[in-house]
């Protein structure tokens, strides 16, 4: 398989990145959205069928190693040069992260034997409700823990080291047709967020904001796929997160975020 990891570890202008984006597709358009603020940022991105396929390797502290996800070690390995480190995450630099959801791929295992998380979408036609097989709340949680432990540890471990700030993905149009699927992406994504939540980890849902409850992103945020954000949401992200402090303004270079 192609490797599809992407890194920026040298950003414009000499500058040495002034935080690390680390995750699936979705970090591209935040990237974007870094430069359009004109902060240097470094990027870490492979797609989610190599977050799924259960290589996250996380060191004992002892080690003080990057954690590895095979298909970014190459770019790993560039980074830690750029920030001296033989950690990346020893740099204390912020970290936004797209990690532990890519629920297309869950919920097609969570739902191949017809279970739909409890409670079920309200536009569920009565016969399909007679047909399915509902799963609990406990059942949804047990499922995401079996197939999201190697995720949290990665990511407890960024936080530990690191400023951290998970991002959800984009409640974006593709697959709105598809009900009992997109459903459980929606109880899927959510569990997922609570759980990092309880760990004590900062999560943002840009949905929330950007659209009503329960409404998917307008298209005007989406790329023609309909499922990636475009760079007008990158931007518009990152700008939230500056304004809530998140993120720190761009120190040097400074410019306003392209139209």
């Amino acid at each position: 398989m192609a490797h599809d990891g992407m890194s920026n570890t040298a950003p414009p202008d000499g500058q040495g990145p002034q935080l690390i984006l680390v995750g699936d597709s979705h970090v591209k358009a935040l990237h974007a959205g870094c430069m359009a603020h004109g902060i240097p940022a470094a990027m870490l991105k492979s797609g989610g069928i190599h977050w799924n396929a259960g290589k996250i390797r996380v060191f004992a502290p002892r080690r003080a190693r990057s954690p590895v996800l095979p298909a970014l070690t190459p770019d790993i390995r560039t980074l830690e040069q750029t920030l001296g480190h033989s950690d990346i995450f020893d740099s204390g630099l912020p970290v936004i992260a797209s990690v532990g959801f890519h629920c297309g791929h869950l919920a097609r295992a969570f739902g191949a034997e017809g279970h739909i998380a409890w409670p079920p979408p309200e536009d569920l036609s009565d016969a399909e409700r007679q047909e399915s097989l509902f799963a609990s709340g406990a059942l949804v949680a047990a499922f995401v823990e079996n197939q999201r432990a190697p995720h949290f540890a990665l990511l407890k471990y960024i936080a530990r080291k690191c400023p951290l700030t998970v991002i959800l993905p984009p409640r974006a149009p593709k697959n709105a047709h598809k009900i009992r699927f997109r459903h459980n992406i929606d109880v899927l994504t959510a569990t997922i967020a609570e759980r990092m939540r309880d760990m004590g980890l900062a999560v943002y849902d840009p949905n929330a904001e950007f659209a009503g409850p329960g409404e998917l992103l307008p298209w005007d945020w989406v790329e023609e796929d309909g499922f990636h954000g475009t760079t007008a949401y990158g931007t518009e992200v990152i700008g939230r997160l500056v304004s809530r402090g998140a993120l720190a303004p761009a120190q040097t270079g400074t410019r306003e975020p392209a139209p």
